[in-house]
């Protein structure tokens, strides 16, 4: 045991020989290698330190300064925090106003393309009066109907049995309307749907108060004898308006001729109704048409035989002119005439359809205070010149 430990001993000693030896043997080589320092290294060296002994100083008269101010950081954070908000809020209204402007832009385009499209027409229309300019230069005037004095010729009544027909002169055209006619064919209407009786309204009935009002004897006979005379009396024929009256509209406007528009109207607290006839404002017979010797409404009056059919005009008065055009072709065809002045925006047909009576639905408006029927101008009215 002892001779192990001695050996263990031994080597021990030997191995930190071994190392010692190696150590001073790397001291030796460092120091061989180490290579001496230049007088430029040296005083850099010594700039170094200089520098250091400066930053020293100042490290110390900077630890005499009070320490500073405690910074509130909840403080910062909030106000950071505002402004995160902010800057938030300022970048949501200006993707609002970039849409706004986009949308802006949008109605700009729109607004500029209609704005060209208008353009387009104008340009369309000025080169159309321009040459409509050129026309009227070449074109020759027509020459006015020569003043002369006339006297009126005293009026006189319509001949009976004659049959009157209506000429209406209005934007400088002249409409001949056969009023005889449409009411002679309205009628036929009327008699035939008098045939249905489904457009019947019932009429004769007793009314509940009338029912349960308690009569006397003397009061039922007498009602009996009524009823009685009644029943041998001819009733009329009710009708109900809001099945006839569209069935006679439709009616109306397939047999009037062109140039003509109507319809058949009524109100509530009518018990008949009216045909009404206005004018398509392109037919008619102009006054261009009107000064050659064949025109339409020349053609329309020669199917009339006077003295049993004459001619009625209704005449809005800017178109005087065209009622004087087209009383001279009149007159030359030896028809009977006579005239009236309507009212503005007025001339039109209106003519009660005879034997047609339909339920009343409503009540009469009030007329207001101091209410009076328009004047009519002069003319010969009903009578002939």
């Amino acid at each position: 045991m002892m001779d192990a430990l001695t050996n263990v001993v031994a080597v021990l000693i030997f191995v930190l020989l071994l190392v010692n030896c190696e150590v001073s043997q790397k001291i030796v080589q460092m120091m061989d290698d180490l290579v001496p320092a230049s007088p430029e290294e040296i005083q850099k060296l010594k700039d170094m330190l200089k520098q250091l002994e400066i930053d020293k100083k100042k490290l110390e008269e900077l630890k005499k300064l009070p320490p500073p101010p405690k910074v509130d950081l909840d403080s910062i954070n909030k106000k950071i925090s505002a402004l995160q908000t902010l800057i938030k809020d300022k970048k949501s209204a200006i993707d609002t106003n970039n849409k706004n402007i986009a949308e802006l832009q949008k109605l700009h385009d729109e607004k500029l393309a209609a704005r060209d499209a208008e353009q387009v027409k104008a340009d369309a229309m000025m080169e159309e009066i321009a040459n409509l300019e050129a026309m009227l230069d070449t074109t020759p005037v027509a020459k006015d109907i020569p003043a002369t004095e006339i006297t009126i010729p005293a009026t006189r009544a319509i001949p009976k049995g004659a049959k009157v027909h209506y000429v209406y002169i209005t934007g400088d055209r002249a409409y001949f309307v056969d009023a005889p006619k449409y009411m002679e064919e309205i009628a036929e209407i009327v008699d035939k749907l008098k045939d249905d009786k489904g457009n019947h309204m019932a009429t004769g009935e007793k009314s509940e108060e009338e029912e349960d009002q308690k009569l006397s004897a003397a009061e039922k006979r007498a009602a009996r004898e009524k009823e009685k005379a009644e029943s041998k009396k001819e009733k009329p024929v009710v009708f109900d308006r809001d099945k006839v009256i569209p069935i006679l509209s439709e009616k109306l406007k397939k047999i009037l001729s062109p140039g003509l528009v109507g319809s058949v109207q009524t109100a509530p607290h009518w018990s008949h109704a009216r045909m009404v006839i206005g004018f398509d404002r392109n037919g008619g017979t102009p006054n261009e048409a009107l000064t050659q010797p064949t025109n339409g409404f020349a053609s329309a009056i020669s199917k009339l035989r006077p003295p049993n059919d004459v001619l009625m005009f209704v005449v809005d008065s800017p178109s005087m002119y065209a009622y004087a055009l087209a009383r001279e072709i009149a007159d030359k065809k030896g028809i009977p005439c006579g005239w009236s002045i309507s009212l503005p925006n007025e001339c039109v047909s209106r003519t009660q359809i005879p034997n047609l009576a339909i339920n009343v639905t409503g009540k009469a408006p009030e007329k207001p205070p101091g209410w009076k029927p328009p004047e009519r101008a002069r003319g010969t009215g009903s009578k002939l010149d």
